[in-house]
């Protein structure tokens, strides 16, 4: 028997009563309660000429009534009684039905009469035979009715000189105790073994469910991947398509006019492929569970300053307007997630609004900050309000054209939301504009960090005189870095391993400034190995950003802080390695920048 199933029994043999021998002594009882009285009856009239009448009838009263009155308890107040009641009713009941019984072997077993004898002692016999049929369900019940009726019919053998047939007696109620005792553990089993299968039935049928609804998982996860690509495969194609054609003009066009203008359209297709990459990226993390956030205390203005500087330019282009009112304060959170949060919500605005423009801005609150994006898009009705952030789903604009890009921009930040438990709002309203919030919990200005969002700065900002080491295992990365670095004024080596970039510096053919490096070089070189190594010749002050391509960045994230690196994830965005160099080296300083403040109570406008 497996442990389960003994478990079980064991659990049913400690419980002392249970359903099943409550059912099994309600079931046989109206026939036991039938023979109890017509046996009670029969040995009353059977002795009613050779016994006194007064004594036979009040022994007949007896065992008809406590017959009758069991019959009661069974039925109709079980339910109602309580199982230690029930328990003490029915035992007290059985010694009271033995004694009964072995009262009639007592008082009318006659040695002189072997007939009466015969008879008084074939009923005892009988009735403690029969008894077992129904109170062997309970064998303590059973055994509280037949040592009493049996010992009684063995004693008056014995004291009769009747030496044989008390030793049958004796061991007549020796072996039904132990029948008792057998079926009482085989009705126990029994009902084990029926839980233990209704157990397995259960089981068997959860994990059918648990099989069908992982079934519907997998093929829900995998139609939602070939939508996925589907979605992001369109996406990619259209700004690379456009590119190949304006390439075209590039190479036949002489005129300088349309040259500029295709370089532009260019540049837009790569910010939108650029954007599609950072989307599926976000996703990807998300997906993998690999995000983990980087709480911590941080100035708001880290995060809204390159942001405004970014989205000035991209609404201009559009032709709209963008505007900030945004009060610094101290926050408590993940710096980078919350730019990124930031950031989907004004790239959503600005995305749906074709007339006036975006704010962005702050409300400050004793324990939070709003961070709020208005705009005067066209709004959302309310049977799209459910959709918005479901994966791929794209609101459609009032020209009946459905918003470009995957449609990922808000289901990813709902899910950042829902990782730095930040509550995300939004309220809308047809024809007039659509406002998103983010709350954020304060910080302690006595647990600021350095600064871990660089700040913006002019792309003439001058890195002269810089000695820059780049390691990549890529040529092409190398080739396309070097001449960025160059017109920056930089002095650049390349090297494509790490062999080759500590080679460089033994031989004192280069004394860098600064280092980049790739995180994960070619077979098993590890780029914060290639440090250590480039630190033990120049010191560990030297300057190093590193850079990684990995979506599970949080690891990485957190050996850079300790091994004192700066980390940039690939796409590798000019503007943020530049201001990054600036401040490694020194020629930048961190400024306070003022931005424009709003009342607090008031309703941001647009207008």
């Amino acid at each position: 028997m497996s442990a389960t199933t003994g478990g079980r029994v064991g659990d049913v043999f400690s419980a002392g009563l249970v359903p099943a021998q409550l059912e099994s002594l309600r079931g046989d009882s109206r026939e036991f309660t039938v023979a109890s009285v017509f046996a009670a009856i029969l040995a009353a009239l059977a002795l009613w000429p050779a016994a006194p009448h007064d004594s036979l009838a009040i022994w007949a009263l007896v065992a008809i009534a406590w017959s009758l009155l069991r019959e009661a308890i069974i039925h109709l107040y079980a339910a109602r009684l309580s199982k230690r009641t029930l328990r003490v009713l029915l035992i007290t009941g059985s010694v009271v039905a033995g004694v009964t019984w072995g009262a009639l072997a007592l008082l009318y077993f006659d040695p002189q009469s072997t007939p009466q004898a015969m008879f008084v002692s074939l009923v005892v016999v009988a009735m403690t035979a029969v008894s077992l049929v129904w109170l062997s369900a309970w064998s303590l019940v059973y055994y509280a009715f037949a040592i009493p009726a049996m010992a009684s019919l063995a004693w008056v053998l014995f004291t009769a000189g009747n030496f044989i047939p008390g030793v049958l007696a004796a061991t007549f109620l020796a072996a039904v105790l132990y029948l008792a005792h057998k079926l009482e553990r085989d009705l126990l089993y029994r009902t084990a073994l029926q839980g233990h299968n209704t157990d397995l039935n259960a089981q068997v049928q959860t994990g059918d469910t648990r099989i069908r609804q992982a079934r519907k998982a997998v093929e829900r996860a995998s139609a939602a991947k070939v939508e996925f690509l589907a979605a992001a495969g369109q996406d990619v194609r259209q700004p690379l398509f456009a590119m190949n054609l304006l390439l075209d003009t590039l190479r036949s066009s002489d005129d300088a006019a349309e040259r500029q203008h295709a370089i532009d359209r260019v540049d837009e297709s790569l910010h939108g492929l650029d954007a599609t990459f950072e989307s599926l990226l976000d996703m990807s993390r998300l997906e993998s569970s690999l995000v983990q956030s980087d709480v911590q205390s941080f100035h708001l203005r880290d995060v809204t300053t390159q942001l405004c500087s970014e989205c000035e330019i991209i609404a201009a282009n559009q032709g709209l307007s963008f505007k900030s009112r945004v009060r610094d304060a101290v926050l408590r959170s993940d710096p980078r997630m919350v730019q990124r949060i930031a950031r989907h919500l004004v790239n959503n605005a600005l995305q749906h609004t074709e007339r006036g423009g975006v704010l962005l801005a702050t409300r400050m609150r004793p324990t939070e900050v709003w961070i709020e994006v208005w705009d005067t898009g066209p709004g959302i009705a309310d049977t799209e309000l459910r959709n918005v952030f479901q994966e791929f789903y794209k609101v459609d604009r009032q020209d009946g054209n459905r918003s470009d890009g995957l449609g990922l921009g808000l289901t990813v930040t709902q899910r950042l939301c829902d990782l730095l438990h930040h509550p995300l709002e939004l309220r809308t309203r047809v024809g007039r504009g659509s406002m998103f919030r983010v709350r954020i919990p304060r910080g302690s200005p006595r647990a600021l960090r350095d600064s871990v969002l660089a700040l913006p700065v002019s792309d003439d900002a001058s890195l002269d005189g810089s000695t820059i080491l780049i390691l990549d295992s890529r040529r092409d990365m190398l080739d396309a870095l070097e001449p960025v670095l160059r017109r920056w004024g930089c002095s650049v080596w390349p090297a494509l391993s790490g062999e080759e970039a500590v080679s460089l510096v033994q031989m004192d053919a280069v004394t860098p400034d600064a280092v980049i490096c790739e995180c994960q070089l070619r077979g098993e070189e590890s780029g914060f190995e290639v440090v250590k190594r480039l630190r033990a010749h120049l010191g560990d002050d030297l300057a190093v950003i590193m850079t990684s391509g990995e979506s599970n960045g949080s690891d990485i994230w957190q050996r850079a802080a300790k091994e004192r690196v700066e980390l940039l994830y690939k796409p590798l965005k000019t503007d943020q390695l530049h201001a990054t160099l600036l401040r490694l080296l020194g020629y930048l300083e961190p400024e306070e920048i003022v931005l424009t403040s709003g009342q607090s109570g008031e309703s941001p406008s647009l207008l």
